[in-house]
């Protein structure tokens, strides 16, 4: 895990999060009619939360903010294609923004730039996070 403040007037956070990009799941409902959600993509938010809770990640609290979201998942042993396709990339970073509500950001809806990306890796999966205050607006 890295946490690289950067020296220069304009404070920008790289974080490391190992933990193992997945796809944000849409609420399901019960016979009951009540709704609730899926287990895996609960742990996979709580694990997040958790590992930057630790790392002492500085929160923008309502800054209008620029976003760098790297994902990388592990490769399979025989790859369908060169890239990545297992999950749409805006669901990747729908449940890694949903995870850092209150933590980083007051809500994801203050991210008014971001650029994403996923890759295979060999080694290490996880994300990789570039946060900075949109300095245009401000």
């Amino acid at each position: 895990m890295t946490i690289i403040a950067t020296p220069n007037r304009h404070r920008e956070v790289d974080i490391w999060i190992p933990i193992e990009p997945k796809p944000w799941q849409r609420a399901s409902q019960r016979a009951n009619g009540k709704r609730f959600t899926p287990v895996a993509m609960r742990r996979t938010q709580d694990a997040i939360k958790d590992h930057v809770l630790r790392q002492n990640v500085p929160s923008f609290g309502n800054a209008i903010l620029r976003v760098r979201v790297e994902m990388y998942l592990p490769k399979p042993k025989q790859p369908r294609y060169n890239w990545p396709t297992k999950f749409d990339i805006d669901n990747g970073i729908k449940n890694l923004c949903d995870a850092l509500n209150g933590i980083v950001w007051d809500d994801d809806r203050q991210i008014c730039e971001i650029f994403a990306f996923k890759r295979w890796t060999k080694t290490n999966p996880g994300y990789r996070l570039v946060v900075a205050p949109l300095v245009e607006f401000e």
